[in-house]
């Protein structure tokens, strides 16, 4: 058992069961699709930490441990399994968007400001509470080694950081 649990909806569209490990648009149940557990792993790190920018050096190791002797172009090739099946299962939601985007130069992040993203009761494919829309960015900043983060899309490199003013 992995460290989610239970199902979850995107967009309206994409349903991803972390207790199965697949993923389906809600559309057409039948065609559910298996995560195979090395694009799982990513996916995990990834929905853990979610509105946050990891690196691929952070998403390496907390994928498969400190020791581990993969590097990180593995990382990028699970990240476009993932994203490739999220676009073939819902194309209308992901043909410009992914779920997992890249920051370049920095890492990648899962944004729920892109993306409503709810649990999914079994019992009738909603949840139980009502559908939050995410909350806007209003004015944060958020720096990842030398990145700063203002809202989604909009990122500044800086050199150094004395103090910050908030």
């Amino acid at each position: 058992m992995g460290k989610i649990n239970g199902k979850f909806i995107i967009a309206d569209s994409l349903v991803i069961d972390f207790d199965t490990h697949r993923m389906w648009n809600i559309k057409n149940p039948d065609q559910k699709e298996n995560i195979k557990n090395t694009p799982y792993n990513v996916l995990e790190t990834m929905w853990l930490n979610k509105n946050e920018i990891l690196s691929k050096e952070v998403i390496l190791t907390t994928s498969w441990g400190p020791l581990t002797e993969n590097d990180d172009s593995v990382v990028k090739d699970n990240i476009s399994k993932l994203n490739r099946l999220t676009e073939i299962l819902c194309p209308d939601i992901f043909e410009d968007l992914t779920l997992i985007k890249n920051i370049k130069g920095t890492g990648y992040i899962i944004d729920e400001c892109d993306f409503k993203i709810r649990p999914l009761n079994d019992d009738n494919n909603t949840s139980n509470e009502e559908p939050q829309e995410p909350k806007p960015r209003e004015f944060t900043q958020n720096i990842y080694g030398g990145v700063v983060v203002n809202s989604p899309g909009e990122v500044n490199i800086i050199e150094h950081v004395d103090t910050i003013n908030i």
